[in-house]
Order: structure tokens, then C-alpha cells, then sequence
């Protein structure tokens, strides 16, 4: 979809308004971000694998490489080669994790990450956070369950919403 409205600002890419970004351009800023909803908005139709590998393809990547990289990072067993639909909630999630991140975002945006991992699960998805943080990727989480993620290195700040607004945080120099 075409954006309508709104500005891009991060520091890779010169602010514009998005109105104004040309097809290359667009490409350019997605290329940048990696994004996982509360949904996990893969194709249920297609297996897990083939979800990872049309992402792969469209961040410009060899798929086989990338697929064998994604299914050993985010522990994607046998249940990636059946169709997303007939996977688990926590199943589905790790796919959308995997196919966000298969190309090694600048900026990388999480809503509810968690939801419908098993213990295992999250603590791969701290490993996974860790390692994108480490490697100089902007990752912004929004969790229900902040604890999962207190005690990360690189931490610049965590902000408290309540009803959308603001009611508390805290910021590290």
C-alpha cells in the first residue's frame, strides 16, 4: 500500500515525507525495517518455510541460504514445511519473527513478540533480540510482559503507556 501521509526520520535514510518517496526509495526504507504484529500477518496458505523464502526473495537473498539460517536462528522444525494455517499460535509467531528479521534490519519493531511462545520460545526470541542489538539494530519492543526483556545491554530507554498516553519511564545515558 501507498503510504497517504505522515514523515520518515531515521537517520539511514534522509527525512521525507512519504508522499514524496519514490518505488525505489520505498523499497530502500522497507529494506531497513523489520516489523512483527500482534498478528502475525503471514500468508496461512503457504508453509512457514515458503513465507521466510518470499521474504528472503524480496530483501534480495539467495532463499535457500537464508531459509537454512532462519530455521536454525529461530528453531523451526518440521511444522515450517506444513501450511502456516495448520500451525500453532507460538509455531506461526516464530515464522513471523524469522521472515521479519531474514534480512538483518536496521530497525527492527516488535508488538507482543511473545504472544503464544512457550518458554523456550522467548527465551530463543531474547537470544534472537539480544543478538540483533548487539549487531547495532534499533529494536523497539511493545510487551505486555516487559520483564522478558529487562536487563539487555544497549538499553536507551523504556516508556510506560497507559490508554496511549505516557505515565512513566525511564531513560539510560
Amino acid at each position: 500500500m501507498r503510504a497517504t501521509s505522515g514523515t520518515v526520520v531515521y537517520e539511514p535514510i534522509s527525512p521525507h515525507d512519504v508522499r514524496d518517496l519514490s518505488a525505489d526509495e520505498l523499497a530502500r526504507v522497507r529494506g531497513e525495517v523489520g516489523w512483527v504484529s500482534h498478528e502475525t500477518l503471514a500468508y496461512p496458505d503457504l508453509t512457514g518455510r515458503q513465507n521466510v523464502e518470499l521474504a528472503a526473495r524480496f530483501q534480495g537473498l539467495e532463499r535457500a541460504a537464508a531459509w537454512a539460517e532462519a530455521r536454525e536462528r529461530f528453531d523451526l522444525g518440521s511444522f515450517a514445511e506444513r501450511p502456516l494455517r495448520t500451525c500453532s499460535r507460538g509455531q506461526r509467531q516464530r515464522v513471523a519473527l524469522a521472515r521479519a528479521l531474514v534480512h538483518r534490519p536496521s530497525l527492527v519493531l516488535l508488538d507482543e513478540p511473545t504472544a503464544g511462545l512457550d518458554k523456550p520460545g522467548v527465551e530463543r526470541l531474547r537470544e534472537v533480540v539480544r543478538g540483533e542489538v548487539e549487531r547495532g539494530a534499533v529494536v523497539v519492543v511493545v510487551s505486555h510482559e516487559p520483564e522478558v526483556f529487562l536487563g539487555f545491554e544497549g538499553v536507551v530507554a523504556r516508556v510506560r503507556l497507559d490508554r496511549g498516553r505516557v505515565v512513566g519511564g525511564e531513560a539510560r545515558a
